[in-house]
């Protein structure tokens, strides 16, 4: 697991991206716009909800997008890695950890300048929460539907 770190260094990520072509910035590009597209929802200031109660629905759909936001940027970067990393699982797995985690944290950084808004450590761990579903979904049940689809292929 160790190797696969040392494996991510960014100049070995821009080096593998380089001899995979342009191709490797066609998966590099839906993760960049996402990332925008997040950074962006987290510039909005708050919604006016103030006071002590909040409903549970409320709380539900929020935390709920933050674990979507997450699962999608996830799979994305997923998708860039394996591109990057063929074959490597743990390189691919580093990789997204190590590309979504720090965005998640610099994140609710960035909403501490967002008036009406709060950076939150249990923010991180939701967002942390929905790229661990990703990880999941893209290491087991992906490889399990690739599989099934391979057998059906060799039938």
């Amino acid at each position: 697991m160790f190797r696969a770190y040392l494996e991510l260094t960014m100049k070995n990520v821009f080096q593998r991206m380089a001899r995979c072509g342009t191709a490797a910035y066609l998966y590099a590009v839906p993760v960049l716009v996402w990332m925008g597209v997040i950074f962006l929802l987290s510039s909005q200031p708050s919604l006016g909800v103030s006071g002590q109660h909040i409903s549970l629905s409320y709380l539900l759909v929020r935390k709920g997008a933050h674990v979507v936001e997450y699962f999608f940027l996830g799979f994305l970067s997923f998708r860039l890695f394996r591109f990057c990393f063929l074959g490597n699982a743990h390189a691919v797995a580093a990789g997204v950890i190590l590309l979504t985690l720090p965005f998640a944290l610099s994140d609710e950084a960035h909403q501490l300048f967002v008036t009406g808004r709060q950076g939150r450590i249990s923010d991180v761990l939701i967002d942390a929460f929905g790229i661990g579903l990703s990880l999941f979904f893209c290491l087991v049940i992906l490889r399990r539907w690739e599989e099934l689809q391979k057998t059906k292929l060799e039938e």
